[in-house]
C-alpha cells in the first residue's frame, strides 16, 4: 500500500492521540495532498518544522499501529469478506465441498477480529 495511503488511513485510527497541531499538519499533508511548503507557508512555521512533526507523528501512529494492529486487522477482514463476497456470486446453491470453504473463509475472519493480543 501506497505510504501516503497508509498514513492518511493510521491518522484516521489513531490521529486522537497526536497533538493537535501534528494532527492538523498529518490532515493537512495526507488528507489534502499538501506539500510541505504550502502547510509551511499557511502555518507560518519552517519548511523544516513541517517535516519534523510529520516525521514525528508518522512514529507515534506507525508505534501504534505496531502494537494495537487494528488497521492490518480491519483489513485483513476487509480482505476476506471482499473473497466470500466474490465466491458467492451467482451461486443460488452450495455443495458441501462449497460450504467447507465458506467455514474456513469465516473462521479466517473470526481469527483476524479474535487475535492473540487480547483485543
Amino acid at each position: 500500500m501506497e505510504k501516503n495511503i497508509r498514513l492518511s488511513c493510521l491518522l484516521s485510527y489513531y490521529g486522537g492521540f497526536l497533538t493537535e497541531k501534528q494532527r492538523e499538519l498529518m490532515r493537512q499533508h495526507y488528507d489534502e495532498d499538501l506539500s510541505l511548503g504550502e502547510i509551511a507557508q499557511q502555518e507560518s512555521i519552517t519548511r523544516q518544522g513541517v517535516h519534523d512533526a510529520l516525521k514525528r507523528g508518522e512514529e507515534v501512529l506507525e508505534s501504534y499501529e505496531s502494537q494495537l494492529k487494528l488497521f492490518e486487522r480491519n483489513l485483513t477482514i476487509k480482505n476476506s469478506l471482499g473473497e466470500l463476497d466474490e465466491y458467492l456470486k451467482g451461486k443460488e446453491t452450495l455443495d458441501s465441498g462449497e460450504i467447507l470453504v465458506l467455514q474456513s473463509k469465516l473462521r479466517e475472519v473470526a481469527e483476524a477480529w479474535e487475535s492473540d493480543d487480547g483485543l
